[in-house]
């Protein structure tokens, strides 16, 4: 009789993973933010945010 060795899969995310995630999710982020105050500028051009940008 033959034993079958099953090996148990892993379940979950390493912390690579987890941090790979998480510098994605920072990078686009901060694009969407950008994005959002270029807009607002292009609306608001006396903005105070808008005078540092420059």
């Amino acid at each position: 009789m033959a034993q079958h060795h099953t090996l148990k899969k892993m379940r979950g995310i390493t912390i690579v993973q987890t941090m790979l995630i998480l510098m994605v999710i920072g990078i686009v982020g901060s694009l969407l933010v950008n994005f959002i105050i270029d807009k607002r500028c292009e609306a608001e051009p006396s903005r105070e945010i808008c005078t540092d940008r420059r």
